[in-house]
């Protein structure tokens, strides 16, 4: 077994799937938003960081729906906005 596959079998399958998906919410907006308007550098972090807390709530509600409320895959889905949100930052730095 390779040492990914160990990694993500430690952490869950579930768990790297929020985490992708929160990304890639996080991502997918930025790209529309920034394609209809310019926005300056700090607008842009802080409309991912608002994106990244909205993940988190919808997160939270489909969390309440399921059958066991688990905490663990909010905050998945929140590391992966906020991964968006580093990557979004990191790219002003050059």
């Amino acid at each position: 077994m390779s040492k990914l596959n160990k990694i993500i079998s430690k952490i869950g399958v579930d768990k790297v799937a929020h985490f992708a998906v929160g990304a890639m919410i996080v991502a997918f907006v930025y790209i529309l938003s920034t394609g209809i308007a310019e926005y300056s550098n700090g607008e842009k972090i802080l409309q991912t960081s608002f994106v990244t807390l909205f993940v988190g709530a919808i997160s939270a509600i489909k969390e309440s729906n399921d059958d066991k409320f688990e905490w663990k895959d909010i905050l998945a889905s929140v590391l992966g906005g906020l991964l968006t949100v580093g990557i979004v930052a990191f790219t002003f730095i050059f």
